[in-house]
């Protein structure tokens, strides 16, 4: 959580502007020296006191039924925060307690008056004119510390610069700035300034203090050292923490590295650390449990790391987690998104059940403006090129089929490397790694470890940005297999279906259809029972597929 940009110091010294500014004075008295806050005093309050505060509306574009919309922001220097109307009347009522009890008495007339409802401030707060936040390109991606900030592109990453280096027309949204300090990578370059300072300066080159001579042959010898790694291997030796949990996520179902999967992985990072979207190549990456066979129907129970994958990403990314379980449609409710606000980068929907979950709602959010509303708001709009990312984990492929779910999913599929080590071992992924796991909430990471971390995450992102977009995503044939079988209901059918399909493809002989209804159903009554011979039809079609099998090609896969 980075820090609020409303302080004690800052909000005291507003009231003392105040205090010596009539003109930013928004209150009267009385023949008999009471306060007063009438309609005159209430329109000072919104063009005179609040822009002085830093409260303003902010653009944010046009809605579902094209209105334009906007959102309460709070701004200092180029720092900018989403407010809420109760969050505002706090900071006026920190303010006023600078008065005693005059501000007091301000703040019981104010809050009678109904000045700090919604319909007020959106109709009567000024709009901030010739500011836009400061987002992501095309070719760039940028990452704000509490140090400074950078530039990932396709090419490298920039050394830290300062936010007065930001460009006077941005802003930034507070919650984007990671409440950590950014360590830049030791190159040889680096090495060497600092040994130069050290035998020039006589001082710490991380401190810049004075130390003693011990001190400085102890500092000199370490740099040394690492000079000599760095001449030798290309690089500093630094933990793999983060590096390695990725590489277990990858691994195949006989416990190797699929590069494949790996390289999946990877660009998943990149797409959703990098905050613009491509309008041809907007997706939501979906992170399922690799299949393996006899254990296709409900036997896939999770705990393979999909949510610490996405989660991991909150230490760089302004996060919003909403419940899998309740997308559903038969919950098809107009603030599914109520918790989404205009500043946030990365959707999550965790544990989302396979069978249940709405992906077709999800279509609207990924091909155009992202529209969120929530409870007592109106519709709200974050246009296309910035909206945020969404990603998925669920323990199945989600149910639908055609293009339209296809081309807007990215399917990620990890394995079962630590679902095994607890079962067989009763390992969780932070004992695997010595406690060192990328948990938003961790503390046990010193700046060498959180360094790996952004240096893995931005290589991901330099992937993505070397592609230019995410490939084409259909699944492997393990992912093609289990979405079959949790479509047909039954690894067994599936099985079935595959073995026929097999065996009409190497006979070249024709099959009259009524053949095939009769021994599916006879074969599998209970499974058929409900099913027309229009799905049996189209569920051995999806196995050709599968297989690589047109029948009746001359008709395109239609029936003869």
């Amino acid at each position: 959580m980075s820090k609020l940009l409303w302080n004690d110091d800052y909000l005291n010294d507003i009231a003392t502007k105040v205090d010596n500014n009539q003109s930013l004075q928004f209150w009267g008295f009385n023949e008999d020296g009471d306060v007063v806050f009438n309609k005159r005093h209430k329109s000072k309050f919104y063009s005179k006191f609040l822009p002085e505060l830093g409260v303003f509306n902010l653009d944010m574009g046009l809605s579902v039924d094209s209105a334009e919309t906007h959102t309460l922001v709070f701004v200092r220097g180029n720092r900018c925060q989403e407010l809420k109307p109760s969050t505002l009347q706090t900071i006026v009522g920190r303010v006023l307690k600078n008065f005693g009890d005059l501000g007091q008495d301000l703040k019981a007339q104010m809050g009678m008056s109904n000045v700090f409802s919604l319909s007020y401030l959106d109709g009567s707060i000024a709009h901030l004119e010739d500011k836009t936040p400061f987002v992501d390109t095309p070719t760039s991606a940028y990452r704000f510390f509490q140090n400074g900030w950078i530039e990932i592109t396709k090419d490298a990453v920039s050394p830290l610069r300062q936010y007065g280096e930001i460009p006077d027309e941005h802003i930034v949204w507070n919650s984007s700035i990671i409440p950590r300090d950014y360590v830049e990578e030791e190159t040889l370059d680096a090495l060497n300034s600092k040994l130069d300072y050290l035998n020039n300066e006589k001082k710490c080159p991380i401190t810049k203090q004075i130390v003693d001579k011990e001190t400085i042959k102890s500092i000199r010898k370490e740099l040394l050292s690492k000079v000599e790694q760095v001449k030798e291997n290309g690089t500093l030796s630094r933990p793999t923490h983060y590096a390695d949990f990725i590489q277990n996520l990858s691994r195949d179902n006989n416990g190797e590295v699929d590069t494949e999967t790996l390289n999946r992985i990877n660009l998943a990072i990149g797409f959703l650390c990098h905050r613009f979207n491509f309008p041809s190549n907007r997706k939501a990456v979906v992170v399922v449990d690799r299949f393996f066979s006899g254990a296709a129907k409900g036997s896939s129970n999770g705990r393979n790391g999909k949510g610490i994958l996405i989660k991991s990403l909150r230490n760089l990314m302004d996060y919003c987690e909403l419940s899998g379980k309740d997308f559903t449609k038969s919950r098809n409710d107009n603030m599914a998104f109520g918790k989404v606000r205009t500043h946030h980068e990365l959707i999550h929907f965790d544990d989302a059940k396979a069978k249940t979950f709405d992906t077709e709602r999800l279509f609207t959010q990924i091909t155009g403006d992202f529209h969120i509303r929530g409870i007592g708001k109106d519709w709200v709009s974050i246009p296309a090129k910035n909206a945020p990312k969404i990603a998925i984990s669920s323990n199945h492929p989600l149910k639908g089929t055609g293009s339209s779910f296809t081309e807007r999913q990215f399917i990620v599929e990890v394995g079962h490397f630590y679902r095994l080590k607890l079962e067989l071992e009763g390992l969780n992924p932070a004992q695997i790694h010595g406690g060192h796991i990328a948990d938003a909430d961790t503390d046990d990471w010193n700046d060498v470890d959180w360094t790996e971390f952004h240096r893995y995450v931005f290589s991901c992102i330099q992937l993505y940005l070397t592609y230019g977009g995410l490939p084409a995503s259909h699944g492997s044939l393990d992912y093609k297999r289990a979405k079959l079988a949790d479509d047909f209901d039954s690894e067994e059918v599936l099985d079935f279906l595959i073995e026929c399909v097999d065996e009409y493809a190497n006979s070249g002989e024709e099959v009259f259809v009524e053949v095939f209804y009769k021994m599916l159903r006879e074969a599998f009554p209970r499974e058929t029972k409900n099913v027309s011979n229009q799905v049996l039809w189209n569920w051995i079609s999806e196995v050709g597929k599968l297989q690589e099998v047109v029948f009746n090609p001359q008709l395109s896969g239609s029936l003869d």
